[in-house]
């Protein structure tokens, strides 16, 4: 994903709206499923 980030920024372009919800979506559940089984994690952030 990182990669598939910095070519795109790289090369001026822009995601398209379905991507960034989905992988937004994906990255929540992510973290509902973390929660559910009792894993906590603090630092949660974009990395710049």
């Amino acid at each position: 994903m990182a990669k598939r980030i910095e070519n795109t920024k790289m090369e001026s372009k822009t995601f398209q709206e379905n991507f960034i919800l989905d992988w937004a979506i994906q990255a929540t559940q992510g973290l509902k499923h973390l929660h559910s089984i009792n894993i906590i994690h603090r630092d949660i952030r974009p990395r710049y």
